[in-house]
């Protein structure tokens, strides 16, 4: 009786194991199958895309001739490739060759030495317009007039167009994988975008048309060793330009920055040194004045009286912190407050009002103090971490609120200028809120601005919202080492 039952034990392994391998063939490969190519018609050089079954993962395990000319794989994958007719190749049907053994095992074995296919027919026509490859479009939005790119394939100059809605864009540049096209004058909205080319149609995808910024004109920032400006179109599409760098004999600490409109200056900061230059950068820097080796500066403002407001953070961390005040000439400094181990980052100044307003990371703050220093006002506490602060950065002011940017929650709070009540977050999300070092607002029209700096990609993007929090908007995208900024109205 065992003996019969090991008998019947071996003989369902073999029909378990025969069954295995049966799926394992089938699982790894099978017969090769060929479903389609498209475009079936074009010139040489005309990229094709082929659908089927059963290739392989690697494109140097593959051959496909065009009547014994080889073709050039771009991409491949188990049921997809992209191909590319080469020149000199004639009309007929593409063969395909896989190579199927694999000695290592894994991916590409299946014990078989090759599997050969025959696909459909291509018609090399050197008059033929190629069916366009739409594969990516960058960016996904933009205002009238900005540039966007596309990437793909078999676009032809002279028969491709590009279509937002009814509108036709302008193209600037264009190749067999590559055109840009300018934004045509239409309303803000979102609209089905479309390249056309011969007998084509091609969707590309919804494309947002933003919104013209309205207000700010002029915008400065500061990054290591540059001093930024870009100045926007009527369309709100910037021009960006250096216009001070370490080639004018000065340094530029990815700090403070502020502009003075009235004498035309911008004013910036290298680690313990206070610049001007023109607005323009047309004019030579001029160094106002160097603090002790011991001092970092952290952040600028200046008042109507040509009079500087610096933070500043002692580098020896010994417990002296100090707000300063200095003529634009370099003369007449002036301590203002002296913090001890509090230490000050952003600073903003309502000469109106005679107040000074900055934020601080070692209690972690936002605070109120005098133009005229200590002796007038001892520092008032306005937020802290009680009322949910993480790390205070810097901070913007209006009529009645003041906004912080918290670097500790990626977010930003308005709160009654006083001090009063509770602060508000901002329904800003905090993927637009990481890192910022600045912020600035146009009360006339409302809006906050803030650059946000992706250090894995080497750019920023300048964004913009109503002070409520509301209507968040890119101004400028691919802003070059951004860090503290200005704006002009």
């Amino acid at each position: 009786m065992k003996r019969h039952i090991y008998l019947l034990f071996a003989l369902l392994m073999c029909t378990f194991m025969a069954c295995q391998k049966e799926v394992i063939d089938v699982r790894d490969f099978g017969r090769v199958t060929i479903d389609s190519i498209s475009p079936g018609i074009g010139p040489a050089g005309t990229y094709i895309v082929v659908h089927g079954h059963n290739f392989t993962y690697l494109k140097a395990d593959a051959k496909v001739h065009l009547n014994n000319a080889e073709v050039h794989i771009v991409t491949m994958s188990l049921d997809s490739m992209l191909l590319q007719i080469p020149q000199g190749a004639m009309t007929g049907k593409l063969e395909f060759n896989f190579n199927r053994k694999n000695q290592t095992g894994g991916y590409n074995y299946s014990g078989q030495i090759d599997s050969a296919a025959t696909g459909p027919v291509f018609t090399v026509d050197a008059s033929a317009i190629p069916k366009p490859m739409v594969m990516e479009v960058q960016p996904m939005h933009a205002r009238v007039g900005g540039e966007i790119t596309i990437n793909g394939y078999n676009f032809k100059s002279g028969s491709c167009k590009i279509f937002f809605g009814d509108a036709e864009g302008t193209i600037t540049e264009i190749s067999n994988t590559q055109v840009k096209v300018k934004v045509p004058k239409i309303t803000p909205d979102t609209i089905p975008m479309r390249v056309e080319q011969g007998a084509y149609v091609v969707p590309a995808g919804q494309f947002i048309v933003d919104e013209t910024p309205t207000g700010v004109k002029e915008i400065f920032w500061a990054s290591w060793g540059k001093v930024y400006k870009a100045v926007l179109d009527e369309n709100g599409n910037p021009v960006m330009t250096v216009i001070y760098d370490e080639s004018d004999n000065i340094g530029v600490y990815a700090a403070g920055l502020t502009v003075d409109k009235k004498n035309g200056r911008v004013y910036w900061l290298d680690i313990n040194k206070v610049y001007y230059g023109s607005m323009d950068g047309s004019t030579t820097p001029t160094l106002v004045h160097t603090f002790p080796e011991a001092v970092m500066l952290s952040d600028i403002a200046f008042d109507s009286q040509d009079r500087l407001y610096v933070t500043a953070a002692d580098l020896t961390w010994s417990g002296h912190n100090f707000i300063f005040r200095v003529n634009r000439d370099g003369t007449g400094v002036t301590e203002l407050y002296n913090l001890a181990d509090m230490l000050p980052v952003g600073i903003k100044i309502d000469e109106s009002r005679g107040k000074l307003y900055w934020t601080e990371q070692t209690y972690m703050g936002t605070y109120e103090g005098s133009i005229n220093g200590q002796a007038a006002q001892a520092p008032k506490v306005l937020f802290d971490t009680n009322d949910g602060i993480g790390a205070p950065t810097n901070l913007a002011l209006d009529d009645t609120k003041i906004y912080i940017i918290d670097g500790g929650n990626n977010a930003c709070f308005a709160g009654a200028r006083d001090g009063s009540g509770t602060l508000e977050k901002l329904p800003v999300p905090a993927e637009f809120m990481g890192g910022v070092g600045d912020l600035e607002i146009d009360t006339g029209n409302q809006y906050l601005y803030w650059i946000v700096y992706d250090y894995t990609v080497n750019h920023g993007t300048l964004f913009r919202c109503k002070t409520d929090g509301t209507g968040l908007q890119r101004v400028i995208e691919n802003v070059p080492e951004a860090y503290h900024l200005s704006i002009i109205l």
